[in-house]
């Protein structure tokens, strides 16, 4: 009897410490097309808080809520906004990477780059005038550009 308890102690500490050099799981989000599938919680809500500030919404103007479970299914491609959302983040990425010499690992040669803010500036919809006109004058004065044709 006493060998018995004594294995089984043995056992469950082997077990116990075992678990505690287990690698923690890491979060595997759905239905990610746009992201990297291995992208940590802290990567994701930082993306996602940066789309809320540069558009102005919350989560639900590109993500569904599941009422009958009461939450956000953020994997729903229900609402068409996260299928333009996708769209225009590779449209920022392919501008960083083909004008600011942005890298594959996201790291760049130069501090300016192109985000969702730099359109939408807290707006859903970006406006495509200015806020307000402080010059009715053309931005160039005539014969201050090249001609079409003789561009550098």
């Amino acid at each position: 009897m006493k060998n018995t308890i004594f294995i089984m102690f043995v056992i469950l500490n082997i077990i116990f410490f075992a678990s505690s050099f287990v690698a923690k799981d890491i979060p595997v989000f759905k239905n990610l097309k746009v992201l990297r599938k291995d992208i940590s919680e802290k990567e994701l809500d930082s993306i996602m808080h940066h789309f809320t500030v540069s558009l102005g919404e919350k989560c639900n103007f590109c993500h569904v809520r599941n009422e009958a479970k009461g939450e956000m299914d953020f994997a729903s491609d229900d609402n068409q906004y996260k299928s333009v959302a996708r769209k225009m983040m590779l449209m920022a990425d392919k501008i960083n990477k083909d004008n600011f010499k942005m890298e594959e690992d996201g790291k760049t040669e130069i501090i300016q780059a192109v985000t969702c803010y730099t359109c939408h500036h807290g707006e859903a919809v970006p406006s495509t005038k200015p806020r307000m006109q402080i010059n009715l004058t053309p931005p160039f004065p005539n014969n201050t550009l090249l001609p079409a044709t003789k561009q550098p």
